[in-house]
């Protein structure tokens, strides 16, 4: 049975993981703002990493998703504050995260279907 993981890759993610909660304990207020910018982009992100399973040309696909999610991100009218507590922030999260995911997906559904569509109608010729 092959091997999946190293242990220095194990040991590279458990390096990189430590580093960064060091750097959340020092600065939390950075830690914070990182945090929601990243979670902003996180249906985004799952968009990539379940499209980029299907399309051969990974860097090009990263490359229209990013360039469609910034192009969403300018579409987002203004957050808007309704209501208070959690309910509003809520409301707010999903506001502002869906038009990334959306118009990533939207530009980015062509390209991926265009790829499959060339594979299966021009398979693999086979050598006699």
């Amino acid at each position: 049975m092959p091997r999946t993981y190293t242990l220095g890759r194990l040991m590279s993610g458990i390096t990189v993981f430590c580093i960064l909660c060091g750097l959340a304990a020092n600065f939390p207020d950075v830690a914070a703002f990182v945090g929601a910018v990243i979670l902003v982009f996180a249906p985004t992100i799952v968009i990539f990493l379940i499209l980029a399973r299907f399309s051969r040309d990974r860097p090009s696909l990263g490359c229209l998703i990013f360039f469609a999610a910034v192009f969403g991100l300018l579409l987002v009218p203004g957050v808007r504050v309704g209501g208070g507590g959690w309910t509003g922030a809520i409301f707010n999260y999903l506001f502002v995260a869906a038009f990334p995911a959306i118009c990533a997906l939207l530009l980015s559904l062509p390209f991926v279907l265009s790829d499959i569509w060339a594979r299966h109608s021009h398979p693999p010729k086979k050598e006699s």
